[in-house]
């Protein structure tokens, strides 16, 4: 999809467009990373609730 988008654009526009990709493709990473973690300690935490 982000391929089509490319080559449908200039050489110019097609170097903003593909670091736009890359910010968000690293940010949406690392959102994904940190959101994975703290659901995994919530639900550790929960069970460790659920037992006490």
């Amino acid at each position: 999809m982000i391929h089509i988008i490319i080559e449908a654009h200039p050489e110019r526009e097609q170097r903003e467009i593909a670091a736009i990709c890359e910010k968000f493709f690293s940010f949406f990473v690392s959102f994904m990373r940190d959101g994975y973690k703290t659901r995994v300690q919530e639900e550790l935490s929960g069970r460790r609730r659920m037992k006490a």
